[in-house]
């Protein structure tokens, strides 16, 4: 990311970098929405220290030509093993505590969106509310007709299951999206753009 900073100074041009909310670990403080752009990041895992670092690196370096958008679990309509709901779909047994999530395609619009305002910084690029892993499994047999049952899981159960198997640790998070709507940026909420995904899905598929 400081490689690409430097390159762009010497263009004039801003860098929009993509963060990530796994940083953080929980649902922030007591009586909060969610983690906000200035709390601590809380890493559990080495990809989320490494995403963290970026962002005090850039943030020390360059907050005037920065634009940092941290995203939280993205998934798309488009039918692909990378796709985060083709995932879930696969697995059988899925953990019910809530988190963050990003629609690509809101995605998409917010940083042309941001970008065209001039924002510089850091937002959370996260579609307002919360879904569980388990609700997503639940949503996809109800849309896409999928015959076979997903066991639910307490988060603590995936834990050990990680542990046992030498996996990194797995990330829950919600963060506060009242500075993305502050910079004029509203995205329909998590929710409705899952079960509008899953639709497109549904269609893409045949």
């Amino acid at each position: 990311p400081l490689t690409l900073l430097g390159a762009c100074r010497e263009r004039g041009i801003r860098l929009a970098h993509l963060g990530s909310g796994c940083i953080f670990e929980g649902t922030g403080r007591e009586g909060s929405k969610g983690f906000c752009e200035s709390d601590a990041p809380i890493p559990r895992a080495f990809y989320s220290a490494t995403k963290a670092a970026a962002d005090d690196l850039l943030m020390r370096s360059g907050p005037s030509d920065v634009l940092i958008l941290r995203i939280r679990q993205p998934f798309s309509d488009a039918p692909h093993p990378r796709n985060l709901i083709t995932k879930l779909l696969s697995y059988t047994h899925l953990i019910t505590s809530q988190n963050s999530m990003t629609y690509v395609p809101d995605l998409i619009r917010a940083t042309a969106a941001l970008l065209e305002k001039n924002v510089r910084g850091i937002l959370h690029v996260v579609n307002p509310g919360t879904l569980s892993p388990y609700e997503i499994a639940m949503l996809g047999r109800e849309i896409l007709g999928i015959a076979r049952s997903y066991v639910p899981i307490a988060k603590a159960e995936l834990d050990r299951r990680d542990r046992a198997a030498g996996r990194e640790k797995r990330v829950d998070a919600i963060l506060d999206t009242r500075r993305l709507a502050e910079a004029g940026v509203a995205l329909d909420d998590v929710r409705t753009q899952m079960r509008r995904a899953l639709e497109r899905y549904r269609q893409a598929l045949g």
